[in-house]
């Protein structure tokens, strides 16, 4: 029923899909509400800011903030309340779905916020793996120092694979023959000897 309110796309049809993400008595409908709303609307991207803040079930926010990753639209606004929110998040796997958002939204701050996660402990370094993706989405030429410094043998297979994944995002955005593809094909040639199988694959 969720799924055909969504195909509909008319505002009648997104304000009951809306209600559901924020009043429906079983999580794991209002997480797939929350997960439905992908509509570039104000009222939609206030919802979605809502249930973030407001749902205590981690499933239903995390639903919520895959989805504010695609308020391009509203890209300021709604990469200012992720990283507001990230100070009160409790979640490691939400706090990791907010910094993917805000790499995908391109947000003012965005690159400064990410490197500061990378500061940040968690459960199995899922937000350093995220801070990593967030500044490979926006691409930025000082990130490469970064990726380097999280591609060696020191750190985590799962901070590794995510510095892998940058590096090979970084060698696609520059030019042939540039220093900057030479830099990421070496990084990428020296995790194919990594004691750690994804990284190796990834490579």
């Amino acid at each position: 029923a969720l799924e055909g309110l969504s195909k509909k796309a008319r505002p009648d049809a997104w304000a009951a899909i809306e209600s559901i993400a924020l009043e429906h008595t079983q999580s794991s409908v209002r997480a797939e509400a929350a997960r439905l709303l992908t509509a570039n609307t104000n009222s939609v991207k206030d919802t979605l800011m809502a249930v973030t803040l407001e749902d205590g079930d981690v499933r239903v926010r995390r639903a919520a903030l895959k989805s504010l990753a695609g308020q391009h639209r509203f890209a300021e606004e709604v990469g200012d309340f992720l990283i507001r929110h990230a100070d009160i998040e409790r979640s490691d796997f939400a706090f990791a779905d907010s910094l993917r958002a805000l790499g995908s939204l391109g947000a003012s701050g965005a690159d400064a916020f990410a490197r500061r996660a990378l500061q940040r402990d968690s459960y199995d370094d899922v937000v350093r793996a995220a801070a990593l993706e967030a500044l490979a989405a926006r691409g930025p030429h000082e990130a490469a120092a970064v990726f380097d410094a999280h591609v060696q043998p020191q750190c985590s297979a799962r901070v590794r694979t995510a510095a892998v994944r940058a590096w090979a995002k970084y060698a696609e955005r520059s030019p042939l023959r540039s220093e900057a593809r030479y830099l990421a094909h070496r990084a990428l040639q020296g995790a194919l000897v990594a004691p750690w199988y994804q990284p190796r694959a990834v490579a």
